[in-house]
Parts: structure tokens; C-alpha cells; sequence
């Protein structure tokens, strides 16, 4: 059947049905050899056949699988390999239970401490957690595409949450509309008079204003202390948080390739996502502290936004490739990432590489063809520098130099 020799029609809905029933929580233990053949018996209906996906989508949980991730490395990667096809092939009307079930706090906890933490090998169940962390980062695709809009139910709430920006880092005293504007010059949006419209634009749209309101109310003195220390700086070196935290939300999607289906030869996961809640938003919390403190090391100016981004972004997967553990390791990590490290790695990447150029078949080439005339022109210079001579200047007794 994998190789298309023989239908999956040919299987009927009543074996499948009895197959998910060597799977759900509901059943006593099987024995590990069945099990593991029904996860992937499963696993491959649902990826080839709608109908007998309908069948399973019916039949099996989430919660079903989590039972299972505490067995053998086999059965656990068979169980991931299950959900991420539930998901993948889900239609549109169980789309949503499926995104719910994806972002459920227990099967992430479950994976965490069953699988991630028994240090995971092999190239396929390391694919598996690779490809459930990446369908769980596409999950804030929706709202990174979708931008602020007045016709939606949502718009008054995210009015009051750029109120509540304004609010927060500056008091009440942001009521009247004059110092409503310089509230918003102050935090560094585009359109003062209604900084709303700087979330007009998708991506990022909601997702960084919701990135925003995160960091402004759950770390609040950590916003507040950005705010101040960018309103004691000269305006030509102040960091305007606004259009920096748009600029670091697109990035920080781009990092994590948010939007794109996952890549059939990748193997990399971040064990830290597995270990936070609210994971996106506390990296947007992390990293937007970072760009400020790279900003003040670069002495950057608003002009100098995408050469801050630049080394903001090589300072993240730096990190990243270290895979920490937890949210609090990779900011441990990135103190050490400052920018004058970063300096000192580029310089190093640009050595090796001009070492390796170097070494070039063309350039290598090329140097063995041109060094018998290089060779030729250094000893004609010299030839003629001995037979045209020179002055060697003098000194007279009162030691001062003759030309």
C-alpha cells in the first residue's frame, strides 16, 4: 500500500475502527509490538485515505496518544507521528479541535518530560518533535497575517490594549488627546494620532500588538524600564519600543519559519518551547530586551533599525543552536552574545572564509598562472631601481642632513 501497489480502499472502515481500539487510553495495555503496529497502520491511513482519516479522527484523542509517549522510543515516535498526521490532514470543519489539541498544555508537558527529556535519538523521531514544534509555531500564522481591523469584534479590545501601552509606561496622564500624541511619539509609533494604524499592516499585525501587550503587562518592569531609559537618551539615539517591536515580531517569525509546512529532511527542535507557557510571547519578551541592549551598545539610530536587526538576529540563533533547555538558559545565553562577541564571530566567519576562498580551485589556479609574470616584473623593478641608482643624503659636521 505504501508503494501504491494496492489501494487503501481495499481496506475497510470496520478493521480500521478495530484497529484504534489497540491505541485508546480506554484499553488495557497491549502488548508493545501490537501497539507500535497500529500507531503506524494508522498513521499511514490517515496520511493516504480521507475516508479512513474520518474514521480515526472519530475514534482517536489527543489524549488517547499521551498514554503511550511513556512506553518505548518506537511507540513514541509512532504516537507523534500520529498527531502530526491528524493535524496535517485535518479538513476545516475539525480544524480547530485539532488546533486545540495541538496546543494543549498536557500533550506538550507529556512530550517534554516522556521524550525530550530521556534525550531522544534517531533520525526519524527527532524529525517527529521537529515537525509537532513546527506545526504548533504555524498556529500563530492566523494572526500574524490578520491585520487590525474596525470591522471585527476584536477591535475595541485592542484599543484599550494600545491605551493600556500608553498607560502603563506613562500613568493617567495620557487622557487628554495632545498628550495622548506625545505618549505615542514617545513609544515610538509611526501615526501618533492613532498609533492603532501602525498595526494596520499584516505581518505582523495582531500578533505583535498582542507580543506587546504581553511584555507591558506580565513583565511590566521590565517595559517600564525600556521606556524610561529611551526617554533619557538624546532623540537621535532613542529606541523607538513601537516600531521595534513590529520589526522584532516579523523577525522573530522568520527565525522560527512560521507559516511554512515543515521540512521533510529537518531534524531541529527547541527543547524550550516545550518547557514555557505562552512560549512565543515570552521570546518576544527575551529578545525585545536584547535589541534594546544591542541598540545602546551599536549607539544605533532610527536610520540604523535594519543593522541592529541584523546583529539582533545573529545574537537569536546563536543561542538557538545551542538548544537550551529552558527560557531562562537561553537568556543566560544571549548576555554572553553581546555586541562586540558578535563583532569578534563575524570577523572570525570572514577569516575562515577568505582562508577558505583562498584555497579556491579557480583562485589557486589563476595564482599558479600569473606568479611566473608577478615573478618577472618584481626582478625587471629591481633591475632597473640598481641601474638608475640613488642619493643617499649626508651629514655635515653640525649634523645637519645634505641632500
Amino acid at each position: 500500500m505504501e508503494h501504491g501497489l494496492v489501494p487503501w480502499s481495499t481496506l475497510s472502515t470496520g478493521f480500521i475502527s478495530q484497529v484504534t481500539e489497540h491505541v485508546k487510553k480506554t484499553k488495557a495495555p497491549q502488548d508493545a509490538t501490537v501497539t507500535q503496529k497500529s500507531l503506524s497502520l494508522l498513521e499511514l491511513a490517515v496520511l493516504n485515505s480521507q475516508t479512513l482519516y474520518t474514521i480515526v479522527a472519530n475514534n482517536i484523542l489527543f489524549d488517547d496518544l499521551i498514554p503511550h509517549l511513556s512506553r518505548g522510543s518506537e511507540i513514541q515516535q509512532c504516537s507523534i507521528a500520529l498527531m502530526n498526521a491528524l493535524f496535517l490532514g485535518a479538513p476545516p470543519e475539525r480544524k480547530k479541535r485539532f488546533e486545540d489539541s495541538l496546543s494543549s498544555k498536557d500533550v506538550r508537558i507529556a512530550i517534554l518530560e516522556k521524550v525530550i527529556r530521556c534525550q531522544p535519538s534517531g533520525g526519524e523521531m527527532l524529525h517527529q518533535i521537529y515537525v509537532f514544534q513546527q506545526l504548533t509555531f504555524n498556529l500563530l500564522e492566523k494572526k500574524l497575517n490578520t491585520p487590525v481591523a474596525a470591522n471585527t469584534d476584536q477591535f475595541e479590545q485592542q484599543l484599550d490594549h494600545v491605551d493600556e501601552l500608553m498607560k502603563i509606561a506613562f500613568g493617567n496622564s495620557t487622557d487628554s488627546k495632545k498628550s495622548s500624541m506625545s505618549a505615542s511619539k514617545k513609544l515610538g509609533f509611526q501615526d501618533c494620532a492613532n498609533p492603532i494604524n501602525d498595526f494596520l499592516v499584516a505581518p505582523p499585525g495582531v500578533l505583535a500588538l498582542n507580543c506587546m501587550y504581553y511584555f507591558a503587562t506580565i513583565h511590566t518592569g521590565n517595559y517600564t524600564r525600556i521606556v524610561l531609559e529611551n526617554s533619557c537618551r538624546g532623540d537621535a539615539h532613542e529606541c523607538p519600543f513601537g516600531k521595534t517591536g513590529i520589526a522584532l515580531t516579523n523577525l522573530l517569525c522568520s527565525i522560527l519559519h512560521v507559516g511554512e509546512m515543515p521540512d521533510d529532511s529537518c531534524h531541529t527542535y527547541h527543547p524550550m518551547f516545550f518547557a514555557c507557557d505562552n512560549a512565543f510571547e515570552e521570546f518576544f519578551c527575551i529578545c525585545i530586551q536584547l535589541l534594546n541592549k544591542t541598540w545602546r551598545d551599536m549607539r544605533a539610530t532610527v536610520d540604523d533599525l535594519d543593522k541592529v536587526l541584523s546583529v539582533v538576529k545573529e545574537q537569536i540563533e546563536y543561542a538557538l543552536k545551542e538548544k537550551p533547555s529552558a527560557i531562562e538558559n537561553f537568556k543566560t545565553k544571549l548576555t554572553a552574545l553581546n555586541y562586540n562577541e558578535i563583532q569578534k564571530r563575524r570577523q572570525q566567519e570572514r577569516s575562515i572564509k577568505e582562508e577558505i576562498d583562498s584555497q579556491a580551485a579557480p583562485v589557486v589556479e589563476l595564482r599558479n598562472k600569473i606568479r611566473p609574470e608577478i615573478i618577472d616584473l618584481i626582478k625587471q623593478q629591481r633591475f632597473k631601481y640598481l641601474m638608475q641608482g640613488t642619493k643617499v643624503p649626508g651629514i655635515k659636521a653640525n649634523s645637519k642632513i645634505m641632500s
